[in-house]
């Protein structure tokens, strides 16, 4: 006779929702809120460029003068963090242990 275990985990997940029906004026928020966030992605890919750029100029130095005045500086951070996946696979229970959820709402409008 041949046994067979099987593992299943069951997750449930509860959504939510409350409608609210909002006036005309709901709409011109809701899309100049949507294009503040489509520009936001624009400025953060013209800031990435930027410095790359001045990363460039900068060719290995960490301080940049223009007509005598300091303008840029390239600083040295440093951060240490947990490799979740490392603790994961070598200590699962110190992972789930350590494990915290945090609830939050987004705003999501179109």
């Amino acid at each position: 006779m041949t046994s067979t275990a099987v593992r299943t985990t069951v997750t449930e997940v509860t959504v939510t929702k409350t409608v609210r029906h909002l006036n005309k004026s709901a709409d011109a928020i809701a899309k100049a809120y949507a294009k503040a966030k489509e520009d936001a992605k624009v400025i953060e890919a013209q800031k990435k460029a930027l410095e790359e750029q001045l990363r460039n100029l900068m060719d290995g130095a960490t301080v940049g003068y223009i007509n005598g005045v300091k303008r840029i500086e390239i600083l040295n951070r440093k951060l240490t963090k947990v490799d979740r996946k490392k603790l994961q696979e070598a200590y699962p229970e110190a992972y789930e242990a350590t494990l915290v959820t945090t609830e939050y709402t987004i705003v999501d409008a179109e």
